[in-house]
């Protein structure tokens, strides 16, 4: 793990530390719009076994973990000790890891399905991370990726998403800029697509549109927030670029 990634778990811990882990209660509610949205979607598109072995890579608490064990046996994986306190304490009959996506502590070709939320706009090592994930999918395995749309809008000021976040991180006295040079990751939609296909073959990728939002969001779904990538590796050896 490098400098700037051990900068950006320091920050997380600290942050639950400041609040409190009983802030961080891995639950999913009603009014989540985002969250119900993209649970739909993984429900949806990971298709398992009872079998199937599946990693919740970047788990935070646990709260897509939570509602996921009906789809085969899942492990969880944080690079915080601190998410993995809470995730341990609240989602009980699943094994949760210490681990980043950079070093994922797993032998090669051992997961069904791989999901990460929210997490490789948090990666530094952004290459490193991808061939890790391809490393440890067995052949014909899926990864789902789901993260920010580097072109969304706000749903009701019309504003890019990402202009507000950076605005806020300026004005939070805990600043997320603070964890160096490296800014908080957003993705060009297509061009994050031709990067996995360097390592992965059938990628393509979807808009989630949530609903209970302007019309317009449906019209254009290239300005929705999250965006999933979905990439399956190939049965044979590959080198690895």
């Amino acid at each position: 793990m490098g400098k700037t990634e051990k900068k950006i778990r320091f920050f997380f811990d600290q942050r639950i530390k400041r609040k409190g882990r009983d802030k961080f209660i891995p639950k999913i509610e009603k009014d989540d719009i985002s969250g119900q949205s993209i649970l739909k979607f993984l429900k949806k598109n990971i298709k398992t076994k009872k079998t199937s072995l599946i990693l919740d890579a970047g788990c935070g608490e646990g709260r897509f973990t939570r509602y996921l064990l009906n789809k085969g046996k899942i492990i969880g994986m944080d690079f915080s000790k601190e998410y993995v306190k809470i995730a341990r304490k609240y989602v009980k009959g699943v094994k949760f890891v210490v681990g980043s996506v950079t070093k994922i502590p797993f032998p090669s070709n051992k997961f069904d399905y791989i999901f990460l939320v929210d997490v490789l706009q948090h990666v530094p090592e952004l290459e490193k991370s991808v061939k890790e994930l391809n490393r440890v999918l067995k052949p014909k395995g899926t990864l789902i990726i789901i993260d920010k749309n580097r072109f969304a809008l706000h749903r009701k000021y019309f504003i890019p998403k990402m202009i507000i976040k950076r605005v806020k991180d300026k004005l939070s006295k805990y600043d997320y800029s603070k964890t160096g040079t490296f800014k908080e990751r957003w993705f060009f939609p297509l061009g994050f697509k031709k990067y996995l296909k360097e390592q992965f073959k059938e990628v393509n990728y979807l808009y989630i549109i949530e609903p209970k939002k302007n019309k317009i969001f449906k019209l254009f779904p290239n300005l929705n927030l999250f965006v999933a990538w979905m990439a399956k590796k190939e049965n044979k050896k590959r080198k690895l670029k």
